[in-house]
This record gives C-alpha cells, sequence and structure tokens, in this order.
C-alpha cells in the first residue's frame, strides 16, 4: 500500500474520528452532583480484537471528569467553531445525538483486505427508542442476523445491543457478530488490550489503543503532527500502547503505557534527577537524561557538515555525558542557546582535555571558557565545581554559572513535573509562553496554518513530562499547563 494511499485512509478515519472525539463537548450536562465514577467501559466489546487503533471517549454528563474537560475546552476559541463543524457533519443533526447518547463514544480503525483502514464508530445509547429512530432515517439495505441495516451517504448504521454502529457493511457485521455471540474475540478481552490500558487514571475522560500496526502503517506515514506522534510511540518490538485524557484543575494530563517484546532496551538508561537543580530559573526548555552521550553520537551519526565537525573537536569532554545530562535552551533570536551540564569530578582531566582542544580562550562568569568553531557552528566549554558545561554560546555557561534561582523553584515547572525525584528515564519541560514568542520573532507569524491556531495555542503555557520503565514496560505522563 502506497504512502498517498495510506494518507488518504487515514485523512477519512480523522473525519470519522473528529465527531467521536468531539462528541464529549456536544453532551449536555449531567443532574445537578457530579460523580467519581470511572469511565464506562462497554463500547470496546464490539470492537474486533485485531483493530489497528481504537481512540475512546466518555460522554457521561455526570461524571466530574467529562465536567472539567468540557470546561477546559470552553477556554480554546476555537471550541464554538469546531462545535458547529461537528454538528454540521452530523446529517440527521447534532440534537438527536445529544437527545439519546448515552456514557461512551469510540472510533476503531480496522484491518481490511483491501489494504486501507476501515472505521467504526460505537455510541452508546440512554435512550434505545430516540437512537432506534435516529438510525431509522437511513435507507433500508440490507438484515444481517436479524439486525437492519441502514445507509447514511458513504456509511451504514444500526442499532446494535444498546449501542449505533456506524462504518462500512463489513465493520458492521463483525460488531453484529461480536453482540451474537458468533465470534468471541472482541478488543474488550484481548489481553495485550486489557494489558496496555493497566493503570491508566481512572478519572480520565479519553482514552486510546494502538498496536504496532497502528503506529506505523497509519501514524508514521502521515506526516504532520500524527507523523511526529508515530514517531514518539515507535520503538523496536512495541506491541501495543495505551493512552488516556484526564483533566485537572489548570492541567491536563496525558499518560502513556507502552509494551515491547524481547525486553526491547528504553531510549534513555533509567537515572535520579540531581542535576536538573543546577538549571537557572526561566529557561525556555529542559531535558533531564542519562546517556545523552550515545544520543549524540547517533545524531552526528546523520547530521555532518560543520556541527559535526566541532563535536569531533570536543569529542574528549563527551564522556561525562554517559552519566545524567541537564539540557537546557535559554530564548534567543534567531535560534536559543543549548547548553548541557553534566557531573566532572576528575576536573583535572576535563581541564586537561579543554587545554588540548586550542580554540579561543576567555574569561567568563569568573571561569575558564574554552570555545572552538567549524563553519558558522562554535561549542563554548567550561568545567567548575565539579561539573562539565557544554554550550552553544558563552552566554549559556554564565547562565549556568551565575543563575541566582533554579528551575525547580518556578511556578510553572512544579505545575507540569512537581517535585523531580525517583527514578526516571527522561524528565523534561517546555515553557510555550517562550516558545512561541521566539517563534514569532523568527517569523512563525506569517504562517497562516499558525495564525488559525495561534490562540487556541496560547491557551497552553507549559507543558512537563516524565518516563519512567524498562525492558518491555514503559509508562510517561506528560502534562499540560492551561491558563
Amino acid at each position: 500500500m502506497s504512502v498517498v494511499a495510506r494518507r488518504r485512509a487515514l485523512a477519512a478515519a480523522i473525519v470519522a474520528g473528529i465527531v467521536v472525539v468531539v462528541v464529549v463537548l456536544l453532551v449536555g450536562g449531567g443532574g445537578g452532583g457530579g460523580t467519581n465514577a470511572p469511565i464506562a467501559g462497554g463500547a470496546a466489546k464490539l470492537v474486533p480484537d485485531d483493530a489497528l487503533v481504537w481512540v475512546h471517549v466518555s460522554t457521561d454528563g455526570d461524571r466530574n471528569a467529562v465536567r472539567r474537560a468540557r470546561s477546559a475546552a470552553a477556554r480554546f476559541p476555537s471550541y464554538d467553531r469546531l462545535r458547529s463543524n461537528v454538528l454540521q457533519r452530523l446529517s440527521v443533526g447534532g440534537e438527536a445525538v445529544q437527545s439519546w447518547l448515552g456514557k461512551e463514544a469510540g472510533l476503531a480503525l480496522l484491518d481490511s483486505s483491501s489494504g486501507t483502514a476501515a472505521s467504526l464508530v460505537v455510541l452508546d445509547a440512554r435512550d434505545a427508542k430516540k437512537a432506534r429512530a435516529f438510525v431509522s432515517k437511513g435507507r433500508p439495505t440490507e438484515t444481517y442476523e436479524s439486525v437492519q441495516i441502514y445507509r447514511y451517504g458513504s456509511v451504514s448504521s444500526a442499532f446494535v445491543d444498546g449501542f449505533v454502529v456506524l462504518g462500512q457493511p463489513d465493520a458492521l457485521h463483525q460488531a453484529i457478530n461480536l453482540a451474537t455471540g458468533e465470534d468471541v474475540n472482541s478488543l474488550a478481552s484481548a489481553a495485550s488490550y486489557r494489558q496496555a490500558l493497566r493503570g491508566l487514571p481512572a478519572d480520565r475522560v479519553a482514552d486510546a489503543y494502538l498496536t504496532s500496526g497502528g503506529v506505523r502503517r497509519l501514524l508514521d506515514p502521515a506526516g504532520g503532527v500524527l507523523g511526529a506522534a508515530g514517531t514518539l510511540l515507535d520503538r523496536p518490538g512495541l506491541q501495543a500502547t495505551g493512552l488516556s485524557l484526564a483533566v485537572g484543575s489548570g492541567v491536563a494530563r496525558v499518560n502513556v503505557h507502552s509494551l515491547s517484546s524481547g525486553g526491547g532496551k528504553a531510549a534513555f538508561p533509567p537515572f535520579t534527577p540531581k542535576l536538573v537543580g543546577e538549571v537557572p530559573s526561566g529557561v525556555l526548555a529542559y531535558l533531564g537524561v542519562r546517556g545523552f552521550d550515545t544520543a549524540l553520537g547517533r545524531l552526528l551519526g546523520v547530521a555532518g557538515g560543520s556541527l559535526a565537525q566541532v563535536f569531533t573537536k570536543v569529542q574528549p569532554l563527551l564522556a561525562p555525558l554517559h552519566g545524567e545530562v541537564a539540557l537546557f535552551a535559554t530564548s534567543r533570536a534567531p535560534a536559543p542557546i543549548l547548553t548541557a551540564i553534566a557531573a566532572a569530578p576528575d576536573q583535572a582531566a576535563v581541564r586537561g582535555s579543554l587545554a588540548k582542544l586550542g580554540g579561543a580562550h576567555s574569561r567568563v562568569a569568573g571561569v575558564d571558557v574554552t570555545t572552538v568553531r567549524s563553519g558558522a557552528f562554535s561549542l563554548s566549554a567550561a568545567a567548575y565545581d565539579g561539573k562539565v558545561v557544554i554550550s552553544t554560546a558563552p552566554e549559556g555557561i554564565t547562565a549556568a554559572r551565575t543563575h541566582k534561582s533554579s528551575l525547580t523553584g518556578d511556578m510553572d515547572f512544579r505545575s507540569v513535573v512537581g517535585t523531580p525525584s525517583g527514578t526516571l528515564t527522561s524528565l523534561v519541560f517546555l515553557d510555550f509562553d517562550q516558545l512561541l514568542r521566539l517563534g514569532e520573532q523568527t517569523g512563525l507569524n506569517d504562517s497562516r496554518a499558525y495564525q488559525a491556531v495561534r490562540e487556541d495555542l496560547r491557551q497552553v503555557r507549559a507543558v512537563g513530562a516524565r518516563s519512567t520503565g524498562g525492558g518491555g514496560d514503559t509508562t510517561a505522563e506528560i502534562r499540560f499547563r492551561l491558563r
């Protein structure tokens, strides 16, 4: 199957997915008091166990989780426009959906003999009579296993076991077979599905399940944001991934649980974050990892040019990067300054390596700094207080050396990362306000695509993430601080 065909199939699935994912925002509120009930999970019983992707949202207006999500969504300026677009896509009228929609809704992308992903939408019905009336507004096409199937334009629909299902006829046949017991292999009973969703927070408003085929056949070739998501999720030996979305007071949380075979290695070895306290307050971004030298080596293997040449010159300084590394970025147009801090107990050895580099020598913030260049690219390095600091500009060393307060004291950092402790495989922070300002200073405002989503992006103040685990079982939590 060609990349173009995959993208077309994915685009068609996304259109259907918009209806499912946003439907949580269309449902009216529930009763007077909210509940802490867990997310409903009956819809997955009508989905085949070989589904490539399953996206599932809670539409229970009585759940506090749903109410918080709806309140957060209302902060985004595009909310009303998106809501109107979804209502227009529902050919039989959004009000009819609201009048019978129950506690959950989901979208499955299924494998098919044609090589394209078929879609199946599953909507819980709290009012069977109104749901049947909704379905019967279509054109009757066939009766399968005593279930009447109707046609709406390019999709078929039926009322099956308390759910309205929409999709291609073959997908509806599979759902009906699962409901009647002729096929017992539902997604809800699949071991990989249950394992991938195990441990995800009970207060989630949405979750998703992706197999390795879903990631590699649908996300990876899609390009853009979806392609980037596929790249982040993919890893050697990947079997399945479970994701969830939960919304708290001003913070949205995305949890990711990945299962891999063969004890595949994590991207970075585990470490206990200690150097984050050396990162200055107010930075644009921070990454804490262990084994950065290996990742840097892979990067240089494909970079070439002056970047690879200058790093070759400072190769003797990279040994300390095998341990914990605190990498941070400080905002400067047209490109931020990148600085790495690593522990280097043998200061004499590091200073000896610095002396052999050649390059230019200067005194910055009270320490000796060596700067080497290749073309337009340069690196500055210094050793002090049991550390080695390498930066793309001397100002990065100044920031690391002279800061009066640490990133760990910043309110935005604390809201999305909390107190860095325990054993992690990565720790990440991004000041989204600074990122947007830097982008706009370097021409991002000239992009129509950015202009269309700018006000929505401005509703995000900061992003933080931490990952744990190793071998075949890894977890990550990503937090978004909202305005």
